[in-house]
Protein backbone atom coordinates (compact mmCIF):
# COMPACT_ATOMS: atom_id res chain seq x y z
CA UNK A 1 0.00 0.00 0.00
CA UNK A 2 1.09 3.54 -0.70
CA UNK A 3 -0.30 6.58 1.08
CA UNK A 4 -0.18 9.95 -0.66
CA UNK A 5 -0.52 13.09 1.43
CA UNK A 6 -1.82 16.16 -0.37
CA UNK A 7 -1.19 19.80 0.32
CA UNK A 8 -1.05 22.58 -2.22
CA UNK A 9 -2.12 26.00 -3.34
CA UNK A 10 -5.69 27.07 -2.74
CA UNK A 11 -5.94 29.40 -5.71
CA UNK A 12 -5.05 27.60 -8.91
CA UNK A 13 -4.86 29.52 -12.16
CA UNK A 14 -7.90 28.58 -14.21
CA UNK A 15 -5.93 28.49 -17.46
CA UNK A 16 -3.83 25.63 -16.04
CA UNK A 17 -6.60 23.54 -14.46
CA UNK A 18 -6.89 21.10 -17.37
CA UNK A 19 -3.13 20.62 -17.35
CA UNK A 20 -3.07 20.01 -13.57
CA UNK A 21 -5.95 17.55 -13.75
CA UNK A 22 -4.34 15.61 -16.58
CA UNK A 23 -0.96 15.41 -14.84
CA UNK A 24 -2.45 14.36 -11.50
CA UNK A 25 -4.69 11.77 -13.17
CA UNK A 26 -1.72 10.35 -15.11
CA UNK A 27 0.45 10.10 -12.01
CA UNK A 28 -2.29 8.52 -9.92
CA UNK A 29 -2.99 6.01 -12.70
CA UNK A 30 0.72 5.16 -12.85
CA UNK A 31 0.85 4.61 -9.08
CA UNK A 32 -2.38 2.59 -9.20
CA UNK A 33 -0.81 0.26 -11.76
CA UNK A 34 2.39 -0.05 -9.74
CA UNK A 35 0.93 -0.66 -6.27
CA UNK A 36 -1.87 -2.88 -5.07
CA UNK A 37 -3.57 -0.19 -3.05
CA UNK A 38 -3.38 3.58 -2.91
CA UNK A 39 -4.87 5.87 -0.29
CA UNK A 40 -4.93 9.66 -0.69
CA UNK A 41 -4.86 11.76 2.47
CA UNK A 42 -6.25 15.25 2.03
CA UNK A 43 -7.48 18.11 4.21
CA UNK A 44 -10.03 18.89 1.44
CA UNK A 45 -9.12 22.55 1.17
CA UNK A 46 -10.07 24.42 -2.01
CA UNK A 47 -7.60 24.18 -4.86
CA UNK A 48 -4.94 21.50 -5.16
CA UNK A 49 -6.23 19.36 -2.29
CA UNK A 50 -9.66 18.88 -3.85
CA UNK A 51 -8.31 18.64 -7.39
CA UNK A 52 -6.30 15.57 -6.40
CA UNK A 53 -9.25 14.02 -4.58
CA UNK A 54 -11.51 14.47 -7.61
CA UNK A 55 -8.94 12.79 -9.85
CA UNK A 56 -8.52 9.96 -7.34
CA UNK A 57 -12.28 9.39 -7.29
CA UNK A 58 -12.27 9.02 -11.09
CA UNK A 59 -9.90 6.10 -10.60
CA UNK A 60 -11.80 4.63 -7.64
CA UNK A 61 -8.87 5.44 -5.36
CA UNK A 62 -9.81 5.67 -1.70
CA UNK A 63 -9.23 8.94 0.13
CA UNK A 64 -9.23 9.92 3.76
CA UNK A 65 -10.06 13.43 4.93
CA UNK A 66 -7.48 14.63 7.44
CA UNK A 67 -8.82 17.69 9.23
CA UNK A 68 -6.42 19.90 11.21
CA UNK A 69 -9.05 21.01 13.72
CA UNK A 70 -12.65 20.41 14.73
CA UNK A 71 -15.16 20.30 11.91
CA UNK A 72 -17.12 23.31 13.22
CA UNK A 73 -13.97 25.42 13.39
CA UNK A 74 -12.62 24.18 10.06
CA UNK A 75 -15.79 24.91 8.07
CA UNK A 76 -15.57 28.61 9.01
CA UNK A 77 -12.67 28.93 6.57
CA UNK A 78 -14.82 28.06 3.52
CA UNK A 79 -17.34 30.05 1.50
CA UNK A 80 -20.90 28.65 1.32
CA UNK A 81 -20.23 27.09 -2.10
CA UNK A 82 -16.94 25.67 -0.87
CA UNK A 83 -18.66 24.25 2.23
CA UNK A 84 -21.15 22.42 -0.01
CA UNK A 85 -18.37 20.74 -1.95
CA UNK A 86 -16.45 20.04 1.26
CA UNK A 87 -19.41 18.25 2.83
CA UNK A 88 -20.14 16.40 -0.40
CA UNK A 89 -16.62 15.00 -0.42
CA UNK A 90 -16.58 14.40 3.31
Amino acid sequence: MIKIGITGHRKLKSEYLSFYKEKVFTQLKYLQNKYNQIVVLSPLVDGADRLVVHQALKLDIEFIAVLPMSLKEYEKDFTCKSQDEFYYLL
